[in-house]
């Protein structure tokens, strides 16, 4: 289950799935609170909770919705998303490598951050990004770290 396009923009050029352990530790996740909200309803204490008793289960329920899905990336032509976070990759501002993640944030102030393996082990994925930065790069838009510039092969500024 990969991020679907932002509304208005072309398809996913490069995708990674959520891997499947994800989904598997969600399932079990899912299994044990089930057990848990089962055994705590038999033994009387669900009944003591009251109404906080709905809180818990909609945590459980929204964290398995939402953790998932924040493991999925995509990109296509203009853009780039990681989960329900997305940027448009031609009017990138910044650009830069934080530890083992690449942080980007585009004209409007969205931001996305990929982890550099992803980026890397992703069949197309710094190659779909890369043709956005150098675009960027070569308008002067963009402020690149060494280590972003690197990643992209990119000369220190544009007139290089």
């Amino acid at each position: 289950m990969a991020p679907k396009p932002p509304k208005g923009r072309g398809p996913a050029l490069a995708q990674r799935s959520v891997p499947g352990a994800v989904i598997v530790v969600a399932v079990l996740v899912a299994l044990v609170a089930f057990v848990v909200l089962v055994l705590l309803n038999m033994s009387g204490v669900m009944d003591a909770l009251g109404p906080v008793k709905y809180g818990l289960i909609g945590l459980v329920t929204t964290g398995l919705v939402l953790v998932p899905k924040y493991f999925g990336y995509a990109a296509g032509r203009d853009w780039v998303r990681r989960g329900d976070s997305w940027a448009i990759t031609t009017e990138l501002t910044s650009a830069h490598v934080d530890g083992q993640n690449l942080r980007m944030r585009d004209a409007r102030g969205r931001k996305v951050t990929i982890p550099l393996e992803v980026l890397v082990h992703t069949d197309g994925l710094l190659a779909t990004l890369g043709e956005s930065v150098r675009v960027c790069h070569a308008r002067g838009d963009i402020a690149l770290d060494e280590q972003a510039r690197a990643l992209f092969a990119l000369p220190a500024d544009p007139a290089s």
